[in-house]
């Protein structure tokens, strides 16, 4: 293949360009000779997400040159970490594998490629293809509701107080009951509960940043003229963050999901004000903390002459994608 020193090569920036264009990776290359010679100073980004896999699995990373006279490459060289490898396997296309046991993160891989025909005088391109290893799904589920798997918090604005238990009722028994008694002094009286699953935890530090966060549950109310809402969330750093939107339950048992949640579909919930406060949403990266779901439900008795009724919740399940 014909060698041009970085100079010229940067020279045909437009040809250099088109020929690095990617689908599904990261790469950012300059111009240099054979062996990683000395890259151009200047450099761009053809695609901002980088190629994701699990372990155990292979992807493709399809280069797309624009002008017709590149009909192929070669991958001249690639220093991928162990575990991880990169090979050519049709025209245009490179394929990453990343063996069984390799651990979530972000993997940057240095490459050199060349181009045919070589009569174009292109110089090797020197890059970075970044791979990202994700995880298998994470599921914190329950439908035993064990009253030592969980832990609540609760908040009435009058004089009461709100229960939770494992109860043997409804069809898929048991399930996980929330008893409101709170007396109207003044007012419509107001109260809510958040309920801790303290079985399972997610750190996203050590068990990989999140992806997205799929949820469902079903919940039912006693009552249908009470005002009620539950939901699911997560604590994290000591703050509780629901996820949107809040669910309104009836007297029927009913399915209730949330699909492709990310960080900003949560939000920060005060309990001592019944109020979520807007802008404030959990860390889903790897610097964020320790993580556990929360079940929440909150009523108010729009008459004003006593909150007595259940609300309760059954086959409680959230999957993390990381």
């Amino acid at each position: 293949m014909q060698k041009v020193n970085s100079t010229a090569g940067c020279s045909r920036r437009n040809l250099v360009k088109a020929f690095a264009a990617l689908t599904a990776a990261v790469i950012i290359f300059g111009c240099g000779g054979a062996g990683g010679g000395t890259t151009s100073p200047w450099f761009w980004t053809q695609n901002p997400s980088p190629v994701s896999l699990s372990a155990g699995s292979a992807a493709p990373v399809v280069l797309s040159p624009n002008l017709a006279t590149i009909t192929d490459v070669t991958l001249v060289n690639s220093t991928p970490p162990t575990g991880i490898s990169l090979a050519k396997t049709a025209t245009n296309t490179l394929t990453v594998t990343v063996a069984s046991g390799v651990a979530p993160g972000t993997y940057p891989i240095p490459i050199e490629l060349s181009a045919v025909p070589s009569t174009l005088g292109l110089a090797n391109m020197n890059g970075t293809l970044n791979v990202l290893v994700t995880g298998g799904p994470v599921v914190v589920s329950d439908n035993a509701f064990a009253n030592t798997d969980w832990s609540n918090s609760t908040k009435v604005d009058q004089m009461g107080t709100i229960t939770a238990q494992q109860a043997a009722n409804g069809t898929n028994a048991p399930r996980r009951e929330y008893d409101f008694a709170v007396t109207a002094l003044m007012s419509q009286p107001h109260g809510a509960i958040v309920d801790e699953f303290l079985s399972k935890t997610y750190n996203p530090a050590v068990d990989g940043p999140i992806v997205k966060v799929d949820a469902s549950m079903e919940i039912v109310s006693q009552a249908a003229m009470v005002v009620s809402k539950m939901g699911f969330g997560i604590k994290q750093g000591g703050k509780v963050y629901l996820a949107i939107p809040k669910k309104s339950p009836t007297p029927v048992e009913t399915t209730e999901t949330w699909s492709s949640l990310v960080a900003s579909d949560f939000e920060e919930y005060d309990l001592a004000t019944f109020s979520t406060i807007t802008g404030s949403h959990p860390n889903f990266t790897s610097t964020g903390g320790v993580m556990t779901a929360v079940v929440w439900a909150d009523c108010v008795e729009p008459s004003a002459m006593g909150l007595d009724l259940k609300l309760a919740v059954d086959n409680f399940s959230v999957t993390i994608t990381r």
